[in-house]
């Protein structure tokens, strides 16, 4: 069963979230015809992705975030959007126009309890505005003593992308995908441990793969492999996520809080 401080700690961040996904794309082929330029680029990405998959593991979906929301019959501009909000029972009715002629989506929020298990389910499809095809479903709840969450982000310019796991007594496992550059998935499975270790790696079959490993202070270690001259490649950070990849032929790239800027 989860620890009373652990789940409310859990489930505080897992409300945190933007209502999209913030910019993740994935990598292409380190196939042994690919640049060098471009598998270092391609190699970047695909570590910086799966940063932030482990950062996600921890905090939760980021795929929503809770604002404020109208009361019924209220009535706001969420411009994020570029349309008319008003309450509704259960949720939100967007309007294109303020005088609430021309529907442009609906955001709501569903519970279910059955015993000691529970699910919330929350939901976003945009039909207008800026973000017209918007479709977000973020569940999360208990189920059999453990914290679950299954998210799904149909993005109008970011694409299609996943995010479930669970968690319990500080152990995680999180599986997050990301479409690539060339309209493929691309998988993150995400080990977190009660000792603060975890493990991240990225086992797509046709790609390169790589694996990092947190120590309880956030720095770490990895490995890139696959059919390429500049495989295989070394990964390491300290505790500020500063740090380098080192490729086979001794090239470097450097990132600084776990982001290469150069990208």
């Amino acid at each position: 069963m989860l620890r009373k401080s652990s789940f409310s700690f859990f489930v505080a961040l897992t409300v945190l979230a933007s209502a999209a996904l913030s910019g993740c794309g994935g990598s292409g082929s380190s196939s042994s015809n690919v640049s060098g330029a471009a598998l270092r680029t391609q190699v970047a990405k695909a570590i910086q992705n799966g940063f932030s998959s482990k950062s996600q593991g921890q905090s939760g979906s980021k795929n929503v975030r809770e604002v404020a929301r109208p009361l019924v019959g209220d009535l706001v501009f969420r411009p994020e959007y570029n349309l008319w909000a008003t309450g509704v029972e259960g949720g939100v009715d967007f309007f294109v126009d303020e005088a609430l002629t021309e529907i442009g989506g609906t955001e709501r929020t569903t519970y279910v309890v059955d015993g000691a298990n529970f699910t919330s389910t929350y939901t976003i499809t945009l039909t207008k505005g800026i973000l017209a095809g918007l479709k977000i479903t973020n569940s999360k709840g208990m189920l059999d003593g453990r914290f679950v969450f299954d998210s799904s982000t149909d993005h109008p310019t970011e694409g299609k992308s996943t995010f479930k796991g669970f968690y319990q007594d500080g152990e995680g496992e999180f599986t997050s995908t990301y479409p690539g550059a060339d309209g493929a998935a691309r998988t993150y499975i995400t080990k977190i441990h009660p000792d603060g270790s975890a493990e991240v790696t990225y086992p797509n079959d046709n790609d390169f793969t790589f694996a990092l490993a947190y120590k309880s202070d956030s720095s770490g270690t990895g490995t890139v492999t696959g059919d390429n001259a500049l495989l295989p490649a070394t990964i390491v950070w300290d505790a500020n996520g500063t740090g380098t990849v080192t490729f086979a032929d001794g090239s470097t790239m450097n990132f600084i809080n776990y982001q290469f800027n150069d990208l």
